[in-house]
């Protein structure tokens, strides 16, 4: 597939910021794969006509990196919905209850905190979204999103 960056983020009704991973370099002068991971905010607005969409886009599996509240306030779109595989994995919830970040909050202290504390304490959970890729991409696109 041979798309332009410009074709990077897609439009749905309902999402804010749908966008393809594709097409960047990498450091042995490649760029990655168009249609193979989609990043976007939360789903629980897609309307039934954007959920068939991503659907007809090959979108099969979906990791939700949400906080348990999250999910539970406003649920993913596609929980049990076929063929697409839902997958909930709390990316972020070892963060919020270190006390290295900023001694008077539980809250990271800036978003490179926030990075290097996912890289730093969150190797277990970020397995585990590697390991679902890894098997997901025999399948179709995956789709990760937070809020």
């Amino acid at each position: 597939m041979n798309l332009q960056p410009s074709q990077r983020h897609l439009p749905l009704a309902g999402i804010y910021n749908l966008r393809d991973l594709g097409g960047y370099p990498t450091q042995d002068r490649k760029t990655t794969r168009w249609r193979t991971f989609l990043r976007c905010d939360g789903l629980h607005r897609l309307s039934p006509s954007g959920q068939q969409t991503l659907i007809d886009l090959g979108v099969r599996s979906v990791i939700d990196l949400r906080f348990p509240f999250e999910v539970q306030n406003e649920p993913n779109v596609f929980v049990g919905k076929y063929p697409i595989r839902y997958h909930h994995i709390s990316l972020m919830s070892n963060l919020f209850d270190a006390s290295h970040f900023d001694q008077k909050s539980s809250v990271p202290s800036s978003l490179e905190a926030i990075y290097c504390g996912i890289l730093n304490r969150c190797q277990g959970t970020l397995r585990t979204i590697f390991e679902i890729i890894s098997d997901d991409q025999k399948h179709g696109i995956d789709l990760f999103h937070c809020t």
